[in-house]
């Protein structure tokens, strides 16, 4: 029903050239020495700054491959973190769920969000079938008892068990499947949850309005002012119509989702070959109008002042990784792309 999207295709037949980073460059890094005029392999050198020139000799236009790859727009990421209450009055409710799931993420990653689902209730309660309930690339059971107030509680008590599974450059979604009411503040909880993501969270609450709606035990006071301090979505769990929750909770998902400030480097193809230097990435500010080409950078260390990217590792390079201040900038712009190109010499500061 679906699969992972690489973030970039590599030419299929394009020459290779040595490393441009010497062997010692992870440690120039970290050091304070000055690295005006250090060699590359390929004859330029790294100005003051740390970043790469090129040769004296190289033209750009001749350097040029006749064509470029453009790349497939990077999946943005998702963290969507489901507590579904299994008290004994929530049985349908949670069957409600579990049979929209595998909807719901479909309609996300149609939209080129990469969701990572992860679900905290009693297995009895919900139990997720395929194809998403088999993917470990994009959903976590975590089988825990969740109680009629303690929804809140369990998201924090439980973070040990399904933090790896969550992405730093991924916003993260909260939603809370309850009849009841929480027996923790949400001034309490939000301080908590933030302190262990190292960022904001969006909480999107399917639990009772006030007054209360028929069948449920008591309103969701907290949960309703966590979704509206975050702006998540609200939704009465006295619900008939469960389609138009979770389409209310992919549109969130998808609106709210941010520009990855990484991207995986595939296996070249059998046949092929990799030139690091022959790779640009190209944002569109709002996904509209012509690219700008990021700069390429020796390293963390170089970004400081002026952003752009660089390689996770100087020789082998695993990653592309965009520099704190472009990240910032590129993760407020919910509607920007991010594409690689290869195939052109690599564009430098």
């Amino acid at each position: 029903m679906y699969g992972a999207c690489l973030p970039f295709a590599l030419c299929a037949a394009m020459g290779c050239a040595p490393s441009p980073f010497p062997d010692t460059m992870t440690e120039r890094y970290e050091s304070d020495e000055p690295m005006r005029d250090t060699p590359m392999a390929d004859g330029g050198t790294l100005d003051d700054f740390g970043d790469p020139t090129p040769r004296p000799d190289t033209d750009p236009e001749e350097d040029c491959a006749a064509e470029d790859y453009a790349a497939e727009e990077a999946s943005r990421p998702a963290d969507i973190i489901f507590a579904v209450d299994a008290s004994g009055s929530m049985r349908g409710e949670a069957r409600a769920v579990q049979d929209q799931l595998n909807r719901f993420a479909t309609e996300v990653l149609a939209t080129e969000v990469d969701p990572h689902v992860i679900m905290i209730t009693s297995p009895s309660y919900v139990t997720v079938p395929p194809p998403l309930g088999t993917d470990a690339e994009h959903f976590l059971m975590v089988p825990e008892h969740v109680g009629s107030h303690s929804a809140l509680a369990r998201i924090l008590e439980l973070f040990p068990r399904y933090s790896s599974f969550l992405r730093p450059n991924a916003v993260t979604h909260i939603v809370i499947v309850t009849d009841d009411e929480s027996n923790m503040r949400g001034a309490d909880f939000s301080t908590q949850m933030q302190m262990k993501l190292g960022k904001e969270f969006v909480l999107h609450a399917i639990a009772s309005p006030r007054p209360r709606c028929s069948g449920a035990a008591a309103p969701g006071d907290i949960y309703y002012q966590l979704a509206a301090e975050t702006g998540g979505v609200t939704h009465p769990i006295c619900t008939g119509e469960w389609t138009s929750v979770f389409d209310a909770l992919a549109v969130a998902v998808r609106e709210r989702a941010s520009l990855p400030c990484s991207l995986s480097i595939p296996e070249t193809p059998e046949g092929s070959t990799w030139d690091p230097m022959r790779v640009n990435v190209d944002y569109r500010e709002g996904g509209v109008g012509e690219p700008e080409t990021l700069p390429f950078v020796a390293g963390e260390a170089s970004c400081d002042r002026r952003g752009g990217w660089y390689y996770d590792h100087p020789t082998e390079m695993t990653a592309i990784l965009l520099c704190p201040i472009t990240c910032a900038r590129l993760t407020e712009d919910t509607m920007g792309t991010l594409q690689v190109r290869v195939g052109c010499a690599t564009e430098l500061i």
